[in-house]
């Protein structure tokens, strides 16, 4: 019986029909416009901020993939810029790939490659890194402050892939693993349970 207590692990969270990561996020930027979700020793960003700046990379993505759901590499130091990234590509049902801009650029190119990634969002130092692929520059990207057109509504379904994470590779090449909204949407409101 104590093992049984124990392993039980079937719960139901109140989670909303088609819960994505962004649509979490949206929910609390909705509610929290003005105040700062993100300090860095360079800015403040308030939540409207990276909402805003969210949909334009969306945008942006949308038009580099011709709307086709896809693997987005983001090379970039820790900034609210990255931030915006990540929530730019997940808006669009696109899968976030984190690439840590120190690795060789061999490994780099491997994981692009492998990934079938379709873009790269890279800050200004790192752009080089994504060879041949269509690349945004984040720094100048998030700089613009042009309108973007018809905001197009979110395309995240909670089955879609959020991301993929590359193991180290200490056995060779790095491998891939994907996470759906589904799956993380449920990781996050367990550890908030």
């Amino acid at each position: 019986e104590f093992f049984s207590n124990v392993n039980t692990t079937t719960h139901t969270y109140d989670i909303s029909e088609n819960s994505t990561l962004y649509s979490l996020f949206e929910k609390t930027a909705n509610e929290n416009k003005d105040k700062i979700c993100i300090k860095t020793a360079e800015r403040n960003m308030t939540f409207g901020e990276l909402c805003c700046i969210s949909e334009k990379l969306d945008a942006k993505i949308r038009e580099i993939t011709k709307n086709t759901k896809s693997v987005i590499a983001v090379i970039a130091e820790r900034s609210a810029e990255m931030y915006s990234a990540i929530y730019g590509i997940i808006r669009g049902g696109n899968a976030y790939l984190p690439i840590d801009p120190n690795y060789p650029p061999e490994r780099i190119e491997y994981i692009l490659k492998n990934s079938n990634a379709a873009a790269v969002i890279a800050q200004e130092k790192f752009t080089h890194l994504a060879g041949e692929l269509p690349c945004i520059n984040m720094t100048e990207f998030i700089g613009n402050s042009e309108k973007i057109g018809n905001l197009l509504p979110s395309a995240a379904d909670e089955n879609d892939t959020a991301y993929v994470i590359y193991t180290s590779g200490s056995t060779g090449n790095p491998k891939g693993a994907r996470v759906s909204h589904k799956s993380a949407v449920n990781r996050i409101l367990w550890m908030h349970d």
